[in-house]
């Protein structure tokens, strides 16, 4: 379904996916027995990604001090074009989730280029049929690396993260 959702005797009750929803790499709609566990976002903590104020240094010299950041070595150089980004959703827990972040991107993971400004991702809601957001276009940009840091998060002193991020 486009909305997953299950109901009390553990039942599909999801809108079937149409239009151009059903054509979105970021997601995967896909048949799944009744009450099974799926590859979909959801509310627990343990599927999210989490930076509690690590102590290696941001590979990108210009974001020293900022601690909360995460690279992605593809192993080889590609064409990167959109992106698709699920902030951190777990119940009662949105507050780890990034804020303000900026995207660099590397062909040799020392020299860094920095893609757009700085974004701001809006807050998850900790719900099960949260379903993300757009992230930024990356124009056809070619990178092996590609490096994500919170500048800021939505108020935990503690950790930031964030649920998912895919690239097309």
């Amino acid at each position: 379904t486009n909305n997953d959702q299950i109901n009390a005797t553990c039942e599909c009750v999801g809108t079937p996916c149409t239009g151009p929803d059903c054509d979105d790499l970021g997601a995967k709609y896909q048949k799944y027995e009744v009450c099974a566990t799926t590859p979909n976002l959801t509310t627990r903590e343990d599927v999210a990604w989490t930076s509690c104020n690590s102590t290696t240094a941001n590979p990108n010299p210009a974001r020293a001090g900022y601690t909360n950041w995460i690279r992605y070595d593809f192993a080889h150089r590609y064409m990167f074009q959109t992106s698709r980004i699920w902030n951190y959703n777990a119940t009662g827990e949105t507050d780890k989730g990034f804020r303000n972040v900026v995207i660099d991107y590397s062909v040799d993971g020392i020299t860094w280029q920095q893609l757009g400004g700085t974004y701001t991702w809006p807050q998850a809601p900790g719900t099960a049929d949260y379903s993300g957001f757009v992230g930024p276009n990356f124009n056809n940009i070619k990178a092996k690396y590609i490096l994500v840091t919170a500048l800021s998060n939505w108020n935990d002193p503690s950790c930031a993260g964030f649920g998912k991020i895919t690239f097309d």
